[in-house]
């Protein structure tokens, strides 16, 4: 399990998954201590982009020089008090995108289809 970061500090947290979905190819789910998340594909799935954006997100989190995107994106999650050393909880080969990353995201990318 991915270390989650909390203001000054990191903590693990004992989580697992309490239910997952797919609803139209958006997987979904909650873990036990009541955290909504979507899978990566299920982010690019409800957000309309290819799957290779959130791997990229995933793989350019840390590097110095960023992407706008990624860069909003991050600017989002601290204007709200989220502080996060990793956009994704990793359980085992799993990646986990929680509702506040899931939200900052899809502000950013998320296109109106009115």
């Amino acid at each position: 399990m991915k270390m989650v970061t909390t203001p000054g500090r990191q903590q693990e947290l004992d989580l697992h998954v309490e239910k997952e979905v797919e609803i139209d190819g958006i997987g979904m789910g909650v873990f036990n201590d009541g955290t909504p998340y979507l899978t990566g594909r299920g982010l690019a799935r409800l957000c309309g982009v290819d799957n290779a954006t959130i791997v990229r997100l995933a793989d350019e989190w840390h590097e110095e020089i960023q992407k706008p995107r990624f860069t909003k994106v991050k600017d989002i999650l601290t204007s709200r008090g989220v502080n996060i050393s990793s956009p994704f909880i990793e359980i085992g080969e799993s990646k986990y995108w929680t509702g506040a990353v899931c939200l900052a995201i899809g502000i950013d990318t998320c296109k109106p289809t009115l």
